[in-house]
């Protein structure tokens, strides 16, 4: 159960970034908001190839890492949306490792970060769509107020998925 301080923040969290989001200084990333929110989402049909391995979406993707079992990674992987994500599981916390492709990661470390990074360019660069969202989110600073703070708890916390798209964002901006 959260604490009541843990609460607290969240929802100040929340209200400062409708805020930004309202003056136009921010975009809440959401796979119900508005253009481009919703195409910058991991629920977004955004079909890739990784590794050899179809994509759905990102959340396919990020959904398929907590199974070391090859065959399951390649079928979660392929969906997209709720299905992934429902086909998920949550063993991986108990150890906090995830995998990809017979490889073990630390959720915790560099090569974790680094797979994570390889997967969104490996998006980023195959969906047009998605570069031309991220394109249309300007210079406005990011955020994912419905997604987990505490990496222990989740595949890919806020402060990970924002600074990831905003990498993109820079690349693509130097392009």
């Amino acid at each position: 159960m959260k604490s009541e301080v843990t609460m607290t923040r969240r929802l100040f969290h929340t209200i400062y970034v409708r805020i930004q989001t309202f003056l136009g200084l921010a975009l809440d990333i959401h796979s119900r908001g508005r253009y481009p929110s919703y195409m910058l989402s991991n629920f977004y049909p955004h079909e890739f190839v990784f590794d050899g391995v179809k994509s759905g979406s990102m959340e396919g993707f990020l959904q398929a890492i907590k199974t070391p079992d090859l065959k399951r990674q390649e079928m979660v992987c392929a969906l997209s949306r709720r299905e992934a994500k429902l086909r998920s599981t949550d063993t991986w916390k108990k150890e906090q490792n995830v995998y990809w492709r017979g490889r073990t990661y630390n959720r915790h470390g560099n090569h974790f970060q680094f797979l994570l990074r390889r997967a969104y360019r490996a998006m980023s660069a195959q969906c047009p769509k998605f570069r031309e969202a991220l394109a249309a989110s300007g210079h406005r600073r990011l955020f994912h107020t419905i997604g987990k703070s505490d990496p222990r708890d989740t595949i890919l916390t806020e402060s990970e998925l924002t600074a990831i798209l905003t990498e993109l964002r820079e690349q693509q901006i130097k392009k």
